[in-house]
């Protein structure tokens, strides 16, 4: 058996980041990550992570867990 390779976005790593800097942009959140910004999108996705931002400026992360409906 192969060994895993050893993954850029961990979800409890990106999960914290989004926490501790929840007005990053997707770019900021890549760059930080080292990995380009669609593929932070799409982890972003696939682990039903999804920031919004209302608008008086305030920011609400909703981290669910990894079966999104």
């Amino acid at each position: 058996m192969l060994p895993q390779r050893r993954r850029k976005l961990v979800p409890d790593a990106l999960r914290q980041h989004i926490r501790d800097y929840p007005e990053a942009r997707l770019q900021d959140r890549a760059q930080d990550f080292g990995v380009h910004p669609r593929a932070m999108g799409f982890a972003l996705q696939r682990h039903c992570i999804t920031v919004f931002k209302d608008s008086s400026a305030t920011v609400s992360a909703t981290i669910g867990n990894d079966q999104c409906s």
